[in-house]
């Protein structure tokens, strides 16, 4: 069992050339630089659900770009996958970069391509393979996660400002855990929606409310008579799970997950303000999100569960539960 938190990785195109020349030569195995073509990983399933709608647009520091291209193999997936899970891991001078949406390129030693190798060829009989994955979303007062619930997941000297993924193992204690959260009467339980995805490829689980609001008014003169028509907006906030696995030695997933939770404040704010010297001044609104983030990879069996715990909002602590199932 591997837990870790994933480092951001800047996305850059670069040739294999430059790459080879940041090798250090005094390493005990040289790294070689390889492209691996992912054609053959390309074709899409008719059947498979279209690309869902972006989460949320306009809000600083939250890019949906990433969930572009839902349910289809692509690089940019291949190469994040690879570089979390690799064996032997990546040194500071070794690579995987995706070169559009169909190659990768690797410096990296020659286990790690033997890996790669493996990998990839195990992965061509995996295209008609669906995992169903499960979530269960718990939301707590922050003294109730560090006094039962970190405890229970052997989280207790995390950080208040981290967040963290661990696994489970079926048994008692875990169904015990699992029975307490249900039964607690401070933490209120809901089911995320059920996703189904192919190995890799990237998925999306959400649950987004939306409300409008006053944003602004238009001024339009109508013969002598201006008149300010307001604007009406839409605002959204929830919870987003974006999912991508590979299929790993031993029967087990690599599952790497990026969760965002998206608070608004409310009620929502205004403020006054004058559309035109020499008129009344009118009230608009304006809304204000705050964005709690979780990275992290871990290899997952089937039976087992992992618990996502996010970073606290003041007084509350999110936790989701998931669980990976072979359809």
């Amino acid at each position: 069992m591997i837990t870790h938190l994933v480092t951001p990785v800047c996305a850059l195109l670069l040739a294999v050339q430059p790459l080879a020349g940041q090798v250090d030569r005094s390493t005990p195995e040289e790294a070689l630089a390889k492209i691996y073509d992912l054609t053959d990983f390309m074709a899409v399933d008719p059947g498979a659900a279209e690309a869902g709608p972006d989460l949320i647009l306009s809000i600083e520091g939250f890019d949906p770009g990433d969930l572009n291209g839902l349910d289809r193999v692509g690089a940019g997936t291949v190469s994040r996958l690879i570089r979390v899970f690799i064996e032997p891991p990546l040194r500071a001078d070794e690579h995987v970069l995706a070169l559009g949406d169909r190659m990768l390129a690797v410096l990296a030693r020659r286990h790690q391509h033997e890996w790669i190798e493996r990998l990839l060829g195990s992965s061509r009989g995996d295209e008609s393979q669906l995992l169903r994955v499960s979530c269960r979303l718990y939301e707590m007062p922050e003294k109730v996660y560090r006094l039962e619930v970190a405890p229970a997941i052997g989280q207790e000297q995390v950080s208040e400002e981290e967040g963290a993924g661990v696994v489970l193992a079926p048994g008692a204690e875990t169904e015990d855990f699992l029975s307490a959260l249900a039964r607690h009467e401070e933490i209120e339980a809901s089911d995320l929606p059920g996703l189904s995805i192919r190995p890799l490829t990237t998925g999306l689980i959400s649950r987004i409310d939306k409300t409008a609001y006053l944003r602004e008014y238009e001024l339009e003169e109508k013969g002598s008579v201006l008149i300010a028509e307001p604007v009406v907006d839409v605002v959204r906030d929830g919870i987003s799970i974006s999912f991508s696995a590979m299929s790993l030695e031993g029967g087990v997933m690599g599952l790497s997950l990026g969760l965002a939770l998206l608070d608004l404040e409310k009620p929502i704010a205004d403020t006054e303000v004058v559309l035109r010297e020499g008129l009344a001044p009118v009230r608009i609104q304006l809304p204000q999100i705050s964005i709690r983030r979780l990275e992290v990879a871990l290899e997952l069996q089937g039976d087992h569960f992992a618990v996502l715990s996010v970073p606290p909002m003041g007084d509350v602590r999110s936790v989701v539960i998931l669980q990976l199932d072979a359809e």
